[in-house]
């Protein structure tokens, strides 16, 4: 089965940080994705279709994978 996945290129704000930063990844037919990483790095704080980010996360490359 091919897998599909979106890329997102990712900032936080350098004035008044937030404490986190939800991205939403919404893939046809609502599933949630079934894998995440953040700069390379496997992520496991997902609310559904949501990635969770702390506020301070800098510049980051999130790929969700379906």
């Amino acid at each position: 089965m091919p897998t599909t996945s979106i890329t997102a290129a990712f900032q936080d704000p350098t004035r008044n940080v937030p404490r986190e930063i939800r991205l939403r990844f919404r893939a046809p037919g609502g599933k949630p994705p079934a894998k995440v990483t953040v700069s390379g790095r496997s992520w496991k704080k997902l609310d559904g279709d949501w990635v969770i980010l702390p506020g301070d996360s800098g510049m980051a490359a999130i790929v969700a994978t379906y």
